[in-house]
């Protein structure tokens, strides 16, 4: 097969290319995501052979045309593949579809690609290195903004920082910035031992935390309030001084109050702990231990569904849950949700409202093989916290090492 790029934006406008025996007029079409893109690589390829060529935006915005031409007798599918990229090189945008030689219009959709977070640059910065918590750093707002939140990579003193973005992935004018780079959530220094998360209801956003303070020699959970505008009323708060506090998991209620989540060492074991807190990080109901008092515990998450939270945590083997309703008087007792078969080890368990349930995620490692393949499964769970049916498949092809 033989066939060039017409670089060509005007395409549209030559006779030539409204012979679809010869020609193919590509549209690309942006999702509202992608910002920036300056040059297009495009690369067409067949079962035996491809070309790639570069067609420059010179100024113009996306959507644009070219066109695709073959030699007389040229059959068969082809993919393109566009690679867009900004006046520094960066990859903004990727897309790809399938024609038809012989087509006469062709289309393609650019999908946004990674966006920067971080613009705090005297250290370098990360979500969290605690795989457990992996998933409580993204809450979006109902005008459709969010926030991300993470630490600086220090071995301590360390900040806490948020930014935030509009739906597109742009960044958003915050006061605390005054601009629209990355800002520090946290007013006193942690350690490297923490973990951010972040949760949003109505236009209410809470970054919370587990905090070590060298300075006084406190820990706990901190919490600090983020309005609409990026701003925060005050210094963070300290809505919780546990021992040895770790990863911290929030879920919005449906009253506009938060459930929050975490693991502290309360001698002799590891026990979850919760609150409830309101858009201000002040405390509606004091924590309270959600695991049994003799039986350690970890890998704490919450979820919310209307008048009911759901508490999940691992237990030796076992996964576990318990409900509440919105000030957190426990509806159930302690119970085991799953039991791993032999061979497994349940490493993580996400909740989503599902219904008047939950749907519950598990990531499942094989036990004793750090090389074989794991997987990840659902379930439905009740308003109890019982499970519903059998569990669906989603992948068989996540790893079993700790990464």
């Amino acid at each position: 097969m033989s066939r060039t790029l017409a670089i060509a934006l005007a395409c549209l406008a030559l006779a030539a290319c409204k012979d679809s025996t010869k020609y193919t007029v590509v549209t690309v079409n942006p999702r509202p995501s992608v910002h920036g893109p300056t040059q297009l690589k495009i690369t067409l390829a067949d079962e035996s052979t491809s070309q790639t060529d570069n067609l420059s935006l010179d100024g113009r915005s996306l959507p644009a045309t070219f066109s695709v031409s073959s030699t007389a007798g040229a059959s068969g599918d082809y993919t393109i593949s566009i690679d867009a990229t900004d006046e520094t090189g960066a990859l903004v945008a990727r897309g790809a579809s399938t024609a038809t030689f012989g087509d006469a219009e062709a289309s393609v959709m650019l999908d946004g690609a990674d966006f920067v977070v971080n613009t705090n640059f005297a250290m370098n910065q990360l979500l969290t290195q605690n795989f457990v918590a992996a998933g409580f750093q993204a809450a979006a707002t109902t005008d459709n903004h969010f926030t991300i939140t993470y630490r600086e990579d220090c071995d301590s003193p360390c900040n806490m920082f948020g930014r935030r973005f509009d739906a597109t992935g742009l960044p958003l004018a915050s006061t605390l910035a005054a601009g629209t780079n990355g800002f520090s959530v946290s007013t006193e220094l942690t350690s490297f031992f923490t973990s951010p998360a972040v949760a949003a209801s109505g236009t209410s956003t809470v970054a919370l935390w587990n905090f070590d303070d060298d300075t006084t020699s406190t820990q706990g959970i901190a919490c600090r309030s983020i309005d609409a505008n990026g701003a925060s009323p005050g210094s963070q708060i300290a809505i919780a001084a546990d021992v040895s506090s770790q990863v911290v998991s929030a879920a919005p209620l449906s009253n506009g109050n938060f459930a929050v989540t975490w693991t502290a060492f309360l001698t002799p074991v590891d026990v979850i702990r919760a609150a409830v807190i309101k858009p201000d990080c002040s405390i509606v109901s004091t924590p309270v231990s959600v695991s049994p008092a003799a039986m350690s515990a970890f890998a704490s998450t919450v979820s919310t569904n209307g008048p009911s939270t759901i508490y999940g945590y691992k237990i030796g083997t076992a996964y576990h849950v318990r409900i509440a309703n919105p000030v957190n008087t426990f509806t159930t007792s302690d119970g085991i949700l799953l039991t791993p078969a032999a061979g497994d080890d349940i490493v993580a368990v996400r909740f989503a409202p599902l219904g008047t349930g939950w749907l519950a995620a598990v990531r499942l490692d094989q036990a004793s093989n750090t090389t074989g393949p794991g997987r990840i499964e659902y379930y439905k769970v009740s308003s109890t916290g019982a499970l519903m049916g059998s569990p669906t498949v989603v992948t068989m092809n996540a790893g079993s090492d700790f990464d």
